[in-house]
């Protein structure tokens, strides 16, 4: 019988611990959409949370999104080396 109840204690702390680490990401998602209602930016600046969500799930449904991240990745796989490159060799010329 304790152990069932030393298994609940488990899984109420596990529980507990998706909730606090949830909480920054909710008051960050509260904040977001207040700074949008405010109307200091434009919603070309500053979309809502709202309107993110729906064009994720319309690039993720269309297949675009993937594209967009593969594009990123390839950029960033091939500048990157580079730029080290040039910056070496920079550091090595430099008096």
């Amino acid at each position: 019988m304790q152990k069932c109840g030393q298994e609940q204690e488990k899984g109420f702390q596990a529980f507990t611990a998706l909730i606090k680490a949830c909480i920054p990401t909710l008051v960050l998602l509260i904040l977001w959409q207040l700074a949008f209602l405010s109307g200091k930016w434009s919603a070309y600046v500053l979309p809502g949370p709202g309107k993110v969500w729906s064009s994720f799930l319309t690039m993720l449904g269309n297949g675009t999104l993937f594209k967009h991240i593969s594009v990123s990745l390839t950029a960033s796989l091939l500048v990157f080396p580079y730029l080290f490159y040039v910056l070496s060799v920079w550091e090595c010329w430099r008096p």
